[in-house]
């Protein structure tokens, strides 16, 4: 999806998954980097997060179909 990769600078922003509020297309991974100066505080709001159900975990463990990761620099 086009609006997939994005790279954000702005004081203030929105990201939203593509096609929101319907649901995205399945296997999508998408991915947004979020540039800002040393030492500044950084808040993630979510107004709205779904997480498909995977009927196989009986139990709480890792997600298998969604999940979010962040990361403060590169995922090294």
């Amino acid at each position: 999806a086009e609006h997939c990769f994005r790279n954000f600078s702005a004081s203030t922003g929105v990201i939203e998954s593509p096609g929101f509020p319907d649901k995205y297309p399945h296997n999508l991974e998408c991915s947004f980097i979020i540039i800002s100066p040393p030492q500044t505080e950084v808040t993630l709001t979510f107004q709205t997060f779904d997480l498909e159900n995977d009927p196989l975990l009986m139990g709480e463990g890792e997600c298998k179909y969604d999940w979010l990761d962040v990361w403060d620099g590169l995922p090294q």
